[in-house]
């Protein structure tokens, strides 16, 4: 009966914070949280490989999580999810947060579009380039905290 009343009590907090700052406000900070249990090197790792997409692609960081579904932002943003599969121990679910989404479907589908990247494809070629050229400077980037 206790937990039953927590809950109920956690839920008129939320409903009240919905009201007073908006419902943006309350997800960012949410995953502001679930951030936070992210480790500190695995955050400084997803840093790094955010900036470094970025830089190899021209973009600006915050392209990454729009709902852009064509061009440099899409294919930025698949890259970086990729490269934190490779590189660290996270959910699908978890990675989905960095990038303000839900659930893990935009995860699985970046993992499917790099398995199917051809070589003599000029645009894949081009991806492909980057991505052995970022993921490189992340285990390079790695070294450096052991």
């Amino acid at each position: 009966m206790t937990e039953e009343k927590e809950t109920v009590e956690v839920a008129k907090h939320y409903f009240k914070a919905l009201k007073k700052v908006g419902t943006k406000r309350v997800i960012s900070a949410l995953q502001n949280l679930y951030k936070q249990k992210i480790s500190e090197y695995d955050n400084k790792v997803i840093d790094y490989i955010i900036e470094s997409v970025c830089n190899a692609y021209e973009i600006k960081e915050h392209e990454l999580n729009g709902n852009t579904v064509t061009g440099d932002a899409l294919v930025s943003r698949n890259m970086v999810v990729v490269l934190i599969k490779k590189h660290l121990r996270l959910k699908h679910e978890e990675v989905s947060v960095i990038f303000n989404k839900k659930g893990h479907a935009m995860v699985s589908h970046a993992l499917r579009d790099f398995k199917g990247k051809n070589e003599r494809i000029k645009e894949d070629k081009i991806y492909i380039d980057h991505f052995f050229k970022v993921d490189s400077m992340i285990s390079n980037y790695k070294k450096t905290f052991n």
